[in-house]
């Protein structure tokens, strides 16, 4: 069984939550522990009481609870250590740090539309920044769609791709996010070659 997590990783607060739980969700799938903490083959609340399949969930359970606690820095674990199952160890610290409330999702709307790529900084850098706050406001249940990606993306690129930005704008219709992504970067890889000539 594999469990490797970075110690860098590992859950510190609300800052890495959402990045914390795309990773350990995927160690638990691979490993088949997945179903105990999420609940998709049974209800991880009641125990079986069948002798063979409670023995089964227990193991898992373990192995679970394990994998969690692994994959938290030490000042969380307070928090989750008396918890009796993996699926209250993970509803635990999905209540304690993936906040859904109007106030987070405002503060992160506006850090959204602040990206700005800085001076000198590289497209995949910056395009990166911009998907990681999508994906924050993901966690908290606010879904950004691909025309406001785009929109977003083009108003906060640097001054010198202000002509390259408007033949994108000129277009009859405006580019998925995975397109404008490829666009973005093929741009900057042929000014490369250009400049570099």
């Amino acid at each position: 069984m594999v469990f490797g997590l970075r110690v860098e990783d590992r859950l510190e607060g609300a800052a890495n939550f959402s990045p914390w739980k795309a990773r350990i969700s995927l160690i638990l799938e691979e490993n088949e522990l997945w179903d105990i903490v999420h609940g998709t083959t049974t209800n991880p609340m009641v125990v079986p009481t069948d002798a063979t399949d409670k023995e089964s969930f227990m193991k898992k359970d373990v192995k679970d609870r394990r994998v969690i606690l692994d994959a938290v820095k030490d000042h969380v674990i307070p928090h989750i250590s008396a918890k009796d199952h993996a699926f209250e160890m993970w509803t635990g610290l999905t209540n304690l740090y993936q906040s859904s409330n109007e106030n987070r999702k405002m503060v992160l709307r506006e850090k959204l539309k602040g990206v700005r790529m800085g001076k000198g900084e590289g497209m995949a850098s910056y395009l990166t920044k911009i998907t990681q706050v999508r994906d924050e406001l993901a966690a908290v249940g606010e879904v950004i769609g691909i025309p406001e990606m785009v929109h977003t993306t083009l108003n906060g690129v640097s001054q010198q791709w202000t002509v390259f930005v408007q033949t994108i704008i000129g277009r009859e219709n405006m580019p998925t996010w995975d397109r404008l992504w490829d666009d973005l970067t093929q741009e900057e890889i042929q000014r490369g070659f250009i400049q570099g000539s």
